[in-house]
């Protein structure tokens, strides 16, 4: 099963990577770079739960307070940058787990999220699959790793990552919504209007 897991998480970077060259937008690019940064967390949290050791672990956890900070840190330039000036103009901104393991779907919502930000046709709905799927993926994921180390540090480091991510990953998602809300991002009204055009 953490084979299965491995390949499912290293098909959804696979395709937030392809969403990450594919864009449309800079906006689009963020969210790609910010899900490939969270799968990245989870395989190095699976790394360490094939070799068995919790170094691994806080590595993972720092890796994910740079990505949540190397995130939000952005967005707030962006969001900085969209904001009208003196004049009323705006800036240039950036335009062996359990044998019962009853969380056996969690290879399937990476992929699903994977998929999700390359086939939604507009950038906020793209958001919102990354931003729920990477959520809950990352929880089970990381529950479903919790076995494999039993009793011991690992699992309180599995812990500290899982909260970690539960307060950060919903926090990213809602710095970039706003900052490409506040930047002038709107979705087409109507159906022959090209997806996530600023307006």
């Amino acid at each position: 099963m953490l084979a299965a897991v491995g390949v499912a998480i290293l098909v959804a970077m696979g395709l937030a990577l392809a969403r990450t060259l594919l864009g449309p937008t800079v906006w689009d690019r963020i969210l790609a770079v910010n899900s490939f940064g969270t799968k990245t967390v989870l395989l190095i949290a699976l790394i360490g739960a094939f070799e068995g050791r919790t170094d691994y672990l806080d590595v993972a956890l720092l890796y994910a307070l740079i990505n949540f900070i190397g995130t939000v840190a952005l967005m707030k330039y962006i969001e900085t940058a969209a904001r009208p000036d003196a004049t009323g103009d705006r800036a240039d901104g950036l335009r062996r787990p359990h044998q019962r393991d009853p969380a056996r779907a969690r290879p399937l919502l990476l992929l699903i999220g994977g998929v999700g930000i390359n086939r939604f046709p507009h950038f906020y709905t793209r958001l919102h699959a990354a931003g729920v799927i990477d959520t809950l993926a990352s929880a089970l994921v990381l529950a479903g790793l919790a076995p494999v180390f039993g009793l011991t540090l690992g699992t309180f480091k599995l812990a500290l990552v899982l909260i970690f991510l539960l307060f950060t990953s919903p926090t990213a998602c809602h710095a970039l919504a706003r900052a490409a809300h506040l930047s002038g991002l709107r979705e087409p009204p109507a159906p022959g209007e090209t997806p996530s055009s600023p307006s």
